[in-house]
């Protein structure tokens, strides 16, 4: 059974919405310490509790604490299995984009 290597997750989420350096500094730690965690299959509790306080979840709409349950794709929380829910989400962030992008040409033309 496949499960979830949290210090791979850890790092997407990270690399997606941050700085590594400055994730560092904030948690008073090395870059080399956070690579580190995103080498390990397992991440401690106080860990995650130590990146949510640094890491600004809501502005991400991740929880971290889903990292601290190790499941395995049959045992997912039903928001994660629940395909159509993923689908409206994937739909209404395209409209956003497409939306921002309108907005974006319109400022751009009146230039």
């Amino acid at each position: 059974m496949a499960s979830i290597h949290m210090g791979a997750q850890l790092e997407k989420i990270i690399r997606r919405h941050y700085n590594i350096t400055e994730v560092a500094v904030a948690m008073g730690i090395s870059r080399v310490s956070l690579y580190n965690w995103f080498k390990r299959e397992d991440l401690d509790k106080r860990i995650l509790d130590q990146l949510s306080k640094v890491l600004n979840e809501n502005d991400l709409g991740v929880d971290l604490n889903l990292l601290a349950h190790k499941y395995t794709p049959e045992s997912k929380p039903d928001i994660l299995k629940n395909e159509e829910y993923w689908k409206t989400k994937y739909i209404d962030l395209l409209e956003k984009m497409h939306q921002l992008t309108l907005e974006q040409n319109l400022k751009d033309k009146a230039s």
